[in-house]
């Protein structure tokens, strides 16, 4: 007497096999470098990338994602600059041409994992590179006042910012405040004030006279809404004008869990989630 044999359910394969993408080339990995140099035009950098690019290639993905992010300040003209050091740039463009990293795309975002490389780079320098152009829309804004940098960590984009000169000046005068929470591989700067952002505007008419500078904000125990609510509040005498510049693409996209609580919060919400940096300006 023959039986059948029970075959085993069909089960749905939860995680089919991706496949891998070609590593893009050494020159599309430059040009995504180049963006970011002192000595390039971003936006034409940004075209540059997107022209060139042959049809369904990572640089052309990377392209047209980088354009939907790009919103510079119209009224900011950034001039090319041979002498400007970064040292954080310097080893980001060799660490993207090493792991042959030619930019994020649209759904870079939803990659959970990392290269080791990372961690490093966010413990050494910041979880932000900051590019030539970033720096210097920060200096124009600031136009000789002080600029406050809430959330500094280890202190690297003070200490590129001390380092922009304002014609013949000195750098600009900017206070690196810190809660102090995160340990970090590297300090640039000796005096970071370690305290709340929202108290130490408190403290400081709420920023009165001062440019306030987040870079790369927390989404976590309501840190950003709390310190741009000091931000406008505290002084509602003056005028405050918020104002946003990208500053690296190399993350993406921020946590779309990002909450804000201030006026204008969907166009805060929207540019914060793309650029990292927000830049207020309090008369």
């Amino acid at each position: 007497m023959s039986s059948k044999r029970k075959q085993p359910p069909k089960t749905k394969q939860c995680n089919p096999p991706s496949r891998q993408k070609p590593a893009p080339p050494a020159l599309d990995i430059a040009a995504y470098n180049d963006i970011f140099r002192p000595t390039t035009n971003t936006a034409k950098a940004l075209k540059a990338l997107q022209s060139n690019a042959k049809k369904s290639t990572t640089r052309a993905a990377v392209a047209q994602h980088l354009l939907a992010l790009y919103q510079p300040p119209a009224e900011i003209t950034v001039p090319k600059n041979k002498s400007h050091v970064n040292p954080y740039f310097d080893v980001l463009a060799w660490s993207n041409q090493a792991l042959e990293w030619a930019g994020p795309e649209a759904t870079t975002h939803k990659i959970r994992i990392s290269h080791a490389l990372l961690p490093v780079l966010y413990h050494h320098f910041s979880c932000v590179c900051p590019s030539f152009e970033a720096l210097e829309v920060v200096r124009v804004v600031a136009k000789g006042r002080g600029v406050v940098d809430v959330g500094s960590g280890n202190g690297y984009w003070t200490y590129m910012l001390r380092r922009m000169k304002d014609g013949k000046k000195k750098g600009l005068e900017v206070v690196p405040v810190d809660n102090g929470l995160s340990d970090w591989r590297t300090l640039w700067v000796p005096d970071t004030v370690e305290m709340d952002g929202a108290e130490w505007l408190r403290r400081h008419e709420g920023g009165k006279g001062f440019v306030l500078l987040l870079v790369y904000p927390q989404v976590s125990h309501d840190f950003t809404a709390k310190t741009i609510k000091a931000y406008r509040e505290l002084c509602s005498s003056s005028r405050v004008d918020l104002r946003f510049t990208g500053a690296d693409f190399f993350l993406s996209q921020m946590d779309r869990r990002l909450s804000l609580r201030a006026p204008r919060t969907r166009m805060a919400t929207r540019l914060l989630r793309t650029s990292y940096l927000l830049i207020g300006l309090r008369g």
